[in-house]
C-alpha cells in the first residue's frame, strides 16, 4: 500500500525521503470535515465543500503552504456552508476552522515549515 509520502513523491517527482508529510495537520482537518458532513447537504452541494476541503488538505500536507491561501480556502468553505446550509451551521464550520488554523499556526512556528 502506498503511503502519503509515496503518493507525494509520485505526484511531484521528488524523492520521498525529501518530502515531509504533515500527518498531524491533516488529522486536525478531520474535525472540519466532520462538521461539514454533519450539515447533511445533498451530494451535489456537498461536493462543492468537499472540493475545498481537498484543496485545504493538499495545501498543508507537505508543510509548504501559504497561510493566506489556507485562510482564503477556509473563508470560502465557511461562506458555502452558510449558502447551502444555515447561518448556525456556518458558525460551526467557522469555529472548527479557527481551531484548525490555531493548531496549524502553532505547529508551523515550531516546525520551521510553511511560508
Amino acid at each position: 500500500m502506498l503511503t502519503p509520502k509515496d503518493v507525494q513523491a509520485i505526484v511531484t517527482g521528488e524523492d520521498s525521503e525529501d518530502v515531509k508529510y504533515n500527518e498531524k495537520g491533516v488529522q486536525d482537518l478531520r474535525q472540519v470535515k466532520e462538521t461539514i458532513s454533519a450539515i447533511g447537504l445533498p451530494p451535489l452541494k456537498f461536493r462543492k465543500l468537499n472540493g475545498i476541503l481537498t484543496a485545504l488538505e493538499m495545501q498543508i500536507e507537505d508543510f509548504d503552504y501559504d497561510i493566506k491561501v489556507v485562510q482564503s480556502l477556509g473563508n470560502a468553505l465557511i461562506r458555502l456552508a452558510e449558502i447551502h446550509g444555515s447561518k448556525q451551521q456556518s458558525v460551526g464550520v467557522s469555529k472548527a476552522f479557527k481551531k484548525f488554523i490555531g493548531t496549524l499556526d502553532s505547529r508551523k512556528s515550531g516546525q520551521g515549515f510553511g511560508k
